[in-house]
């Protein structure tokens, strides 16, 4: 069998003659040191060195790889010192054979590699083919049949055994086992009673072939589970050790009792190793360990409490013991004197094993820190005032939001957890969420993973939950569900994939219509009756966007069966923070907030987490937690982290002789303990293996938590990224990911295929540990990984993954790179612009701006005039209005052509209406008119002259029905559809703040419709006709021409224009003409249509105009109040 270990490992098996062609040969009349070219016919030469059918294979042929395709020869194991190569001696007759006879003549081969070829070396081979030749009687130790070499180099060849290494046999036994060491799990998984005689009879055979090398006179001195064989025939399992390049005779007295005791340290090694299926040494010698490393045969162990928790997690106390005294591990007393000691004490045990296992604790894993996550201490009053809030949801006294506080490591997110546990035995949703320090720029991360976790629960429960929440979110969304999918995808597991793609709308609009799109569906899914809580942990990193929604939800009054839950770090937010400043106004809203506010335990608690975290009594804890409780003044994160460190280093350690925890006060007082749990913890990951040092930077550049593909993507190439077995500190045959160390060491926890920081001073402490002047170029590699690996460019999260490590890592890009990283920034800005979420656009547009060279416009004029605009407009949702002025100027002094300065001139407009200049927004639109080719003047023509166009105009469209009127030409000029845009903008302002110019803008976009062709504006210009039409008296050309309009909407689909159009119709001619009443419903559903189109504008007018109209047509007071009251709290938000 091949191996796989970095030792020089041989497997061999029995042979008394084998034939090569014409050949026989008879193993027991050969003679030592037979030269094969010299004394041996061709035939030899080819058994000795590669396929017994090659009768002219050299030694040459074998180093240069020109026989890998014999079928008759195969390399075991190429280490790094010998090769080792497996012989078929057999003549097949034919190509099938299968003989038990003709299988079993195989030899092995060891043979010295050229950089390893020279007189020290040769030295040690001789040594081992006499030691092996010494020990020929041992039945245990395979036989050594030859000492040869071909073309000079020297080679031994052995019997062959047919078996499998005690490597490949613990591997096959704990392949189906879980992962997880008992360090990070408290439950025992105790090997059964048929499998542990087994394991038993397995090291009895173990002990006495080791007990019969000693007894020849000769140490192993190298004695791992990759040198003994493990043969198996039917029920009867025998052992080989093989492999005695290390070993030494015993010429006296001191060097047996030395060596018998060097070996016998190994056999225990072996125990533990079978009954776990972990290696106990804290490291092993590997291809790149220095020569230093590898001469060095000192025997380094895991800490005494990691080897005790893990071995009596797995097999009884007294076996336990029995291992550790042969290990000879701290602690342990009675050391064992012969290998046949220790048989005669396996066969002791195997004699009471029943006995031995029907007295055992089967559930104690001793020597384990039992970390109890569901348990709080101190904080009794807390858990019952959050509890007590959510029994009080959707009642008139209930509170709608909680907000926990305190210092890092103080409990806020056990509290929370805690709570969520006891829910969960209720019918309520409790969703998670958490916002990251180095993720802020991508938005909405907290929501969406809390809602990915409320779609996995609906799932769960079933077909019927599914349709039933699908059909409540459809009814309140309607066409436009896509808007809300597009920014949470886990929501298609519910929803399905939408069929159409939500109505496209300016990027002005893209937020106000989310905002109430969200709002409608939170509205949705609490209606069913199943509350929903929603827990943010860290809103001090919190994003203005995430921060505005959840406060939004919380002064929904159409909201009910819904508590919000936050925490943050009091000492991290001052009163410019956004958190302070949502708060204040919600607190100005008179909204009702309850505050929990957590500070450090007492050391009564301290001491009583303690008692339970070692299974002790708290009178015997006291001088334990007395000098803990000085150290850590109570912090439970520091409290924890200090018993892990204390237990890690020895200084709380369990006797197996007193069968009880131990600690020495005095070296525990003596440390030096920093305040900062991160300091605590960047020591502690200093200790991990160096291999998962660097994957846990790689997890904490990136954020909280990340996807075990992308950081095998990341880490890619490197030799570390996997180790074998189990997350044994060897190799083995089961690989999982170098971050499981520091999941069984508790900074980690894998959920899935994810790997999270367990908090997140951890990761701040991963982070602290990459040296200031390398973080960039690590978040560089990041993000150019990710870029480069990705197939789907438009997810949206990995490009503002990649995009964020590569603004981290910006001064290591090369002047050539900046471009590329500039147009990757407008890219991730109008990503987040389609998801509604300014503020992470804003910064990723401000940072593309930043990457443009000198003299920009001249040769990346595309780029710029891109990143400004969006930047101008970006800047205005968010109502920053000086950046919008600063932004503007420059695309307006830099632009090379009028109709490049469209968008900006728009965006300015609206910024300036937005702050009540209206004169100069109504003067530079009247510029732009000019400028378009519309006949436009700052002092309009005299009404009575407008007034006649339009009732020519009206006059001219009388006679059109509906489908003659759509047969008029489109309108294809670009510069008249820009126009048009620019009206039906100022056409708003003027009717409430110029209306002067109402009815010259009405009259310019007939003029133009009539024209130049039909577009998507000409409905509002219809419908205004109409409106107008009612002040002369005309209702019956009112209806007609509101009934082209009505017809035109539809045709072109403008949903944008589609509250304008209703506003006009149903509170202008269909009110005069029709029964008041009836209107109330289509003006409300442009107010509907206005806030999912994020028309917020036309969404208050419409609600202002139902709400007069209402009171007009007799609606009942109290129900006017309750509805004015909802579109007051509408606008508010």
């Amino acid at each position: 069998m091949k191996t796989t270990n970095d030792t020089d490992t041989d497997t061999v098996g029995d042979i008394t003659n084998f034939s090569v062609g014409k050949f026989e040969f008879d193993t027991e009349n050969l003679q030592d040191n037979i030269s094969l070219g010299d004394n041996i016919s061709v035939g030899l030469n080819s058994i000795a060195i590669d396929s017994i059918a090659a009768q002219t294979f050299s030694l040459c042929s074998v180093r240069s790889g020109s026989v890998a395709t014999n079928e008759q020869y195969s390399i075991v194991h190429k280490g790094e010192f010998t090769t080792t190569y497996c012989l078929d001696g057999s003549e097949k007759k034919n190509e099938g054979d299968t003989d038990q006879g003709a299988q079993g003549a195989h030899v092995a081969i060891k043979v010295l590699n050229d950089d390893f070829y020279n007189s020290e070396s040769v030295s040690l081979l001789n040594k081992e083919y006499n030691i092996t030749k010494q020990l020929s009687k041992c039945s245990a130790v395979r036989s050594a049949l030859m000492l040869t070499e071909s073309d000079g180099v020297p080679a031994i060849v052995f019997e062959w055994v047919n078996g499998i290494t005690l490597s490949e046999w613990i591997n096959e036994i704990y392949k189906e086992e879980k992962t997880t060491s008992p360090s990070a799990d408290s439950q025992k998984n105790m090997i059964c009673e048929s499998e542990m005689k087994n394991m038993l009879q397995l090291l009895r055979s173990i002990s006495t072939a080791v007990s019969e090398i000693h007894d020849a006179g000769v140490n192993h001195n190298d004695l791992i589970s990759d040198n003994i064989i493990v043969v198996q025939n039917n029920d009867n399992t025998s052992v080989k050790i093989i492999d005695f390049g290390s070993a030494s005779p015993q010429t006296g007295i001191k060097e047996k009792n030395s060596g018998n005791s060097h070996d016998l340290i190994a056999l225990g090694s072996i125990f533990y190793e079978i009954f776990t299926g972990r290696c106990p040494l804290q490291k092993r010698c590997s291809e790149n360990s220095t020569s230093a490393e590898k001469s060095d045969k000192s025997v380094i162990f895991l800490p005494q409490n990691e080897l005790i928790s893990t071995l009596t997690a797995r097999v009884p106390l007294t076996i336990a013991k029995l291992t550790l005294k042969l290990m000879n591990a701290e602690g342990s007393e009675h050391f064992f004197q012969s290998a046949r000691d220790v048989d005669r004490e396996l066969q002791s045990t195997v004699n009471s094993l029943k006995s031995i296992l029907s007295t055992s604790d089967t559930r104690t894993c001793f020597g384990q820190l039992q970390f109890s996550s569901d348990t709080l201490y101190g904080r009794d009053l807390h858990l019952s005032k959050l509890l007590d809030v959510y029994r009080r949801i959707g009642t008139p006294v209930g509170s709608k939001m909680v907000l926990i506080s305190g210092k890092s490591g103080v409990g806020k997110t056990a509290l929370a957890e805690n709570a969520k546990e006891i829910l969960k035995k209720t019918s309520v949703h409790f969703v998670t969420g958490k916002f990251d320090q180095l993720q802020q720029a991508e938005p909405l991360s907290a929501l969406k993973v809390a809602f990915a976790e409320y779609s996995k629960n609906i799932v769960k429960q079933g077909p019927d939950t599914i349709i039933n929440t699908r059909k409540a979110i459809m009814e309140a969304i309607n066409d436009d569900i896509g808007v809300l999918t597009n920014v949470f995808p886990c929501l298609n597991q519910i929803l399905g994939e939408p069929a159409t793609s939500p109505e496209k709308v300016d990027s002005m609009a893209e937020q106000p219509r989310f905002k109430i799109i969200f709002h409608l569906f939170v509205r949705a899914i609490t209606a069913s009756g199943q509350p929903i809580v929603l827990f943010f942990d860290d809103l001090q990193w919190a994003d203005e966007l995430s921060l505005q929604l959840t406060c939004g939800l919380v002064k929904d009054g159409g909201i009910s069966n819904f508590l919000f839950v936050g925490s943050y770090r009091d000492n991290e937010i001052d009163t410019n923070h956004p958190l302070s400043i949502e708060l204040n106004e919600l607190e100005s809203k008179k909204v009702h907030i309850t505050t929990i506010n957590l500070t450090s335990i007492s050391k009564e608690d301290t001491n009583l987490m303690i008692s339970d975290t070692i299974r002790m009594p708290q009178k015997q804890t006291g001088s334990l937690s007395d000098v803990v409780y000085k150290k850590t003044c109570g912090n439970v994160l520091l409290v924890t982290q200090f018993l892990r460190l204390l237990w890690e280093e020895g200084l709380l350690f369990f006797s197996l002789e007193a069968n009880t925890w131990k600690w020495d006060v005095e070296a525990i007082n003596a440390k030096e303990v920093a305040d900062d749990a991160g300091v605590l913890m960047s020591e502690k990951l200093l200790h991990l293996p160096v291999g998962c040092q660097d994957a846990i930077r790689l997890l904490a550049c990136i954020g909280l938590k990340c996807n075990e593909s992308i950081l095998m993507l990341l880490m890619g190439e490197k030799k570390d990224v996997r180790v074998r077995g189990k997350r044994r500190r060897d190799e083995g045959d089961h690989e999982s990911l170098m971050l499981d160390y520091a999941v069984d060491e508790g900074l980690l926890k894998k959920e899935e295929s994810n790997y999270i920081f367990a908090h997140d001073q951890i990761q701040q402490a991963a982070y602290s540990l990459i040296p200031i002047n390398e973080r960039g170029r690590l978040h560089k590699k990041i993000g150019t990984s990710i870029l480069g690996h990705v197939q789907d460019t438009e997810d949206a999260v990995l490009i503002f993954i990649a995009v964020d490590q590569l603004n981290k890592g910006r001064m290591f890009i090369e002047e050539d790179e900046m471009v590329g990283l500039a147009r990757l920034n407008l890219k991730a800005g109008e990503k987040a612009i389609s998801l509604a979420t300014f503020m992470s656009a804003v910064l990723y547009l401000k940072t593309g701006i930043s990457l443009l060279c000198d003299g920009h416009w001249e040769v990346h004029y595309d780029l710029s005039l891109e990143l400004y605009t969006l930047y101008a407009e970006a800047e205005y949702c968010l109502g920053h209005f000086q950046e919008v002025g600063y932004a503007a100027g420059i695309v307006l002094k830099e632009a090379e052509s009028f109709e490049n300065k469209l968008r900006v001139y728009s965006t300015l407009i609206r910024s300036l209406a937005a702050q009540n200049k209206i004169q100069d927004a109504f003067e530079i639109g009247f510029n732009i008119l000019s400028k378009l080719g519309v006949n436009c003047q700052y002092q309009p023509p005299d009404k009575s002259i407008i007034t006649k166009d339009l009732m020519n105009m009206t006059k001219a469209l009388e006679d059109l029905s509906g489908t003659e009127f759509l047969n008029h030409k489109m309108m294809d000029n670009d510069k008249m559809i820009a126009a048009m845009k620019f009206l039906r903008l100022l056409n708003f302002y003027a009717f409430f703040s110029k209306q002067e110019h109402l009815f010259f803008i009405i009259n310019q976009m007939m003029n133009l419709t009539l024209t130049y062709g039909l577009c998507r504006e000409s409905c509002t210009a219809l419908a205004n006709l109409s409106f107008i039409l009612c002040e002369f008296g005309d209702f019956k050309a009112s209806e007609h021409i509101g009934q082209l309009a009505m017809v035109l909407l539809k045709k072109f689909k403008a949903q944008e224009c589609l509250p304008q159009v209703y506003l006009a119709i149903f509170s202008g001619v269909q009110s005069w003409t029709k029964i008041p009443r009836r209107c109330l419903e289509p003006i409300l559903h442009g107010y509907e249509v206005a806030m999912q189109t994020g028309d917020v504008h036309h969404a208050m007018t419409c609600a202002y105009t139902y709400g007069m109209s209402s009171f007009v047509v007799g609606q009942s007071l109290a129900s006017l109040e309750r509805e004015l009251n909802a579109f007051g709290k509408q606008m508010d938000e």
